[in-house]
């Protein structure tokens, strides 16, 4: 795993994930309303390091959902596999998982 992940993951510590979501959440909703974007991508990337949010929050990610489509965004939901390096030596991070 590179340090760029390990620095990510440190950050995690002691904080509420339902609290992190949430204002996850805002974020994107303020994104959409900003005008500034045409797409939102990687909606689910808190759960990329695997933290699950304890409660539902299905009220939340709906009303997010509701205003992209009022705003007329595209999401980037990705159906492949597929590589989402961001720094060189992430290149092939993980593929052993991927296998048959």
């Amino acid at each position: 795993m590179s340090d760029y992940h390990i620095h990510i993951e440190r950050g995690w510590s002691g904080r509420d994930l339902d609290d992190i979501y949430c204002t996850y959440i805002d974020i994107m909703k303020r994104m959409a309303k900003s005008n500034l974007f045409d797409v939102l991508a990687h909606l689910d990337v808190i759960k990329v390091f695997g933290h699950r949010a304890p409660t539902n929050l299905d009220i939340e990610w709906e009303s997010l959902l509701q205003l992209v489509a009022e705003m007329n965004l595209a999401l980037n939901i990705p159906i492949t596999i597929a590589l989402d390096a961001h720094i060189p030596s992430d290149v092939g991070d993980r593929w052993e998982k991927v296998g048959p």
